[in-house]
């Protein structure tokens, strides 16, 4: 990752200026129950035309990553591509995830599809976010679902002695 206030000149000022993605998996790796790193970043190289070459390889974008087990990568935007600021304090991708991540019992899987929804609607399919990793096969919660407390059932009724009808209006 390239934080905005990097100075690039050349491709050698890359190691000392930017993030490894693996850097951040070795953040999360002492959680036990989900590993996950939320990238809202682009996925394209925005200095490609204007850093001096010194022979390294300069790639077009975020170098690909594959999380280790049990970790999940969000990733704002597809391999490649802008991940767009919106308008107001947050991105779109940041929007979409503020709009689920409280929505109890929402499996993770299910809520990040809906960030994904979200996204696509918000910047007219512009942008469209992914994510990677080997989760394990139970749901996952951010926010457990809510108890729906049971109510009581009514006792059943017996038929009555036989008499006169209601018929529903007064005499």
């Amino acid at each position: 990752l390239i934080p905005i206030d990097a100075n690039l000149e050349s491709d050698s000022d890359v190691l000392y200026e930017a993030i490894p993605l693996t850097l951040f998996e070795e953040a999360v790796s002492g959680a036990t129950n989900l590993r996950m790193v939320l990238v809202d970043a682009c996925r394209n190289n925005p200095f490609l035309g204007q850093i001096k070459s010194t022979g390294r390889a300069i790639g077009q974008g975020l170098s690909p990553f594959e999380p280790t087990g049990g970790t999940l990568v969000a990733y704002a935007a597809k391999g490649g591509t802008v991940a767009l600021d919106g308008t107001g304090r947050n991105s779109p991708f940041m929007k979409g995830l503020l709009e689920h991540i409280e929505e109890p019992g929402l499996d993770i899987a299910l809520m990040f599809r809906k960030v994904r929804d979200t996204v696509l609607a918000e910047t007219g399919n512009r942008q469209e976010p992914f994510i990677y990793g080997s989760l394990p096969g139970h749901e996952i919660y951010l926010v457990p679902p809510t108890e729906v407390a049971a109510l009581p059932i009514a006792p059943a009724r017996t038929p009555g002695p036989a008499g006169p009808r209601a018929t529903g209006r007064a005499e």
